[in-house]
């Protein structure tokens, strides 16, 4: 699956996502890619998780490409 960030400036296809906290902002990045990475910010860290939860149900029927939602 193919994500494209939400500043829409990048559309790329990961293996793997993390949620990570840097001064109380939250965001969602690719660890194979960077730790600082971020293709998505979130004011908390169950927003991330609700992020995550949409994308593996894109996965589950097979969508190709997800759009990071804006906050």
């Amino acid at each position: 699956m193919y994500i494209r960030s939400q500043d829409r400036k990048e559309l790329a296809e990961f293996s793997r996502l993390s949620v990570s906290c840097s001064n109380g902002l939250y965001y969602i990045h690719a660890p194979d890619v960077s730790p600082y990475h971020s293709i998505g910010d979130y004011k908390s860290k169950e927003r991330c998780i609700e992020v995550l939860d949409e994308i593996q149900h894109f996965l589950d029927v097979g969508a190709i490409v997800f759009e990071m939602p804006k906050e």
